[in-house]
């Protein structure tokens, strides 16, 4: 007969975690639209089109949902421990998605080198295009996963009918997602633009890990030296380590640096992008809008115009 895993063993959740769960796992049902729906409005440009980014976005997406939950159910049978599972995912989220948009300002780079090596091939074009997207998308789902099937643990120890609570979990998820979708796309992203809507995303991935481990199993002295930790690193990202966002590379799309491409080669195409933005001679930004339905950028190039 074989030996029983281990097991590691944690004093349960503290009740008024119990309780909060149903609100924040709605936040982060939020959290995961929003960064859908960024993610497609950013990619859209480079790959020429909402139809493709959108689908390797998704492709992705569900591909990390459902290896994430996967890997924390796993990680349930061996630590019985899901509001401090569940504080780390929401930081490690956080932390990926951050380091995940650093990859945004070298899209332009990273489209002209795949457009050179698919040497007309649409298939390795699109095949390319999906591994840029799991650059961006893949490590953050798969901690969106994870986090299902912790909070749906979560609230089953409080309430004790796991078809209950996961109904609750799942309803409370989708109401989050509903209003994402809605604010991210008519809100947010005309607002403050898609960079600035994940960050806000990812900071709310984070205070929602801290607050986790604060009132998580363990002793006071660890839950409070993790949160100590988390906040620590939230400050440190935020202070030395944001991505940038360069509007007048970010506005460069797939027909134009294909055309570029076309006309000098993948090395001419890789130097106007360093110069756009750097130097007024070559192009300068008139106008520049992430809207509700589109972004537009209107360039000007000595005494031509173009939107």
């Amino acid at each position: 007969r074989a030996p029983a895993p281990l097991r590691v063993e944690h004093a349960p959740p503290a009740p008024s975690l119990t309780r909060l769960i149903v609100p924040l796992f709605a936040v982060s049902g939020f959290a995961a639209i929003l960064y859908e729906v960024a993610w497609t409005r950013i990619l859209s440009v480079p790959f020429g089109g909402m139809v493709y980014s959108f689908s390797a976005i998704l492709a992705v997406y569900l591909l990390g949902i459902a290896a994430g939950a996967g890997i924390a159910a796993l990680l349930l049978r061996v630590i019985n421990a899901p509001v401090l599972l569940f504080g780390v995912f929401q930081l490690l989220l956080a932390g990926a998605v951050v380091a995940g948009s650093h990859v945004f300002e070298r899209l332009p780079h990273i489209q002209t080198t795949l457009i050179a090596a698919s040497r007309g091939s649409a298939a390795r074009l699109f095949a390319g295009e999906a591994g840029i997207t799991a650059m961006i998308v893949l490590a953050p789902t798969l901690f969106l996963g994870a986090l299902f099937p912790l909070a749906a643990a979560i609230y089953q120890r409080g309430r004790g009918d796991a078809g209950a609570s996961v109904g609750t979990i799942y309803a409370a998820n989708t109401l989050g997602s509903i209003a994402g979708s809605v604010l991210t796309g008519f809100l947010l992203i005309p607002t403050i633009g898609a960079l600035r809507a994940i960050l806000f995303g990812a900071a709310a991935n984070a205070a929602i890990g801290c607050l986790a481990l604060f009132l998580g199993e363990g002793k006071a002295w660890k839950r409070t030296a993790g949160v100590v930790f988390g906040l620590a690193a939230s400050v440190a990202v935020a202070l030395f380590a944001l991505p940038s966002w360069h509007a007048e590379r970010m506005s460069l799309g797939f027909v134009r640096l294909l055309r570029s491409f076309e006309f000098g080669g993948a090395t001419l195409t890789h130097r106007m992008i360093e110069k756009i933005g750097a130097s007024v001679e070559l192009e300068r930004l008139l106008f520049y809008k992430e809207g509700r339905a589109a972004t537009v950028a209107v360039v000007a190039t000595g005494d031509r115009r173009a939107l």
